[in-house]
């Protein structure tokens, strides 16, 4: 088992070789761009149990191998997504649950009404481009464009997105060059994963809403309490600004407000502090 910890931004469809040119991935760039066709299948059963206990299952195929992968749901703030991973390589196109043995795992997965009701939900199809980024600070990342579409029986999405995946250090490194990025090019921070845009297909919308305020006692430093708060006011402006660009409807706009407001009323609180 490892913990992910990935940057994940949403990009224009086309943008991938003026991401791998641009010269801050240039001058961290080690060796060249390899590209490979990746095609995942994504299970769970008509009552989606798997999202409900916050795990996604995946069978990938790349080139010659095929990869079971199980992931939690874990946390996605400020483009940062950060879970578990359980990934192994299977002898072909057929889940191998019974590998499925780790203390976290087992419950869930040596269920047989659970897997006996497991099946295929949706796939997603997409060219990855990929290169290993090394920062002077001995951080170490791989850096992945990915382009092209969650595909259901319901309907479609295009994958067109720019993945900074953290192998050794700390994240800011991997913030550092994901601002330095948004500079010069249209990029946005993404909240969703592959498997959530295929999950929005099987459940109805959410409309949205400002989170609730992180829970804060008396005797919590100042700089812990600022951050916790900072990362509420971040983590709402994003769910309004999905829902807007989602779909520009009343109610998308009419939560736009309060986030924007919640997130200045933040700053000038703290500001003279």
């Amino acid at each position: 088992m490892a913990v992910e910890a990935e940057l994940k931004l949403g990009m224009p469809e086309g943008l991938g070789e003026r991401v791998l040119s641009h010269s801050l991935v240039t001058a961290l760039a080690q060796g060249e761009p390899r590209t490979r066709q990746l095609s995942n299948t994504y299970y769970d059963t008509p009552e989606l149990t798997l999202l409900a206990s916050g795990v996604g299952l995946r069978l990938r195929r790349s080139g010659e191998r095929w990869l079971q992968t199980v992931k939690t749901s874990g946390t996605a703030s400020g483009g940062l997504h950060q879970r578990q991973e359980w990934e192994m390589e299977v002898a072909g196109p057929a889940l191998e649950l019974d590998r499925l043995d780790a203390p976290e795992l087992a419950p869930l997965f040596g269920d047989p009404a659970l897997r006996e009701a497991l099946q295929p939900l949706f796939t997603t199809e997409f060219a990855r481009t990929t290169l290993d980024l090394a920062g002077p600070d001995g951080t170490r990342m791989e850096l992945a464009v990915d382009q092209g579409e969650v595909r259901t029986l319901r309907g479609s999405s295009p994958i067109s997105e720019l993945e900074l995946e953290l192998c050794v250090g700390g994240v800011s490194g991997l913030f550092d060059l994901a601002i330095g990025l948004t500079r010069d090019l249209p990029l946005t921070l993404e909240q969703r994963s592959k498997a959530a845009r295929g999950y929005a297909f099987f459940q109805p919308p959410v409309p949205p809403s400002l989170p609730a305020p992180p829970p804060l006692s008396a005797d919590q430093p100042l700089q812990s309490a600022y951050g916790a708060l900072l990362q509420w006011g971040v983590d709402g402006l994003q769910a309004a600004e999905t829902a807007l660009l989602a779909a520009a409807t009343p109610d998308a706009l009419r939560q736009w407000r309060p986030a924007v407001e919640a997130l200045e009323a933040l700053l000038a609180l703290f500001g003279g502090l």
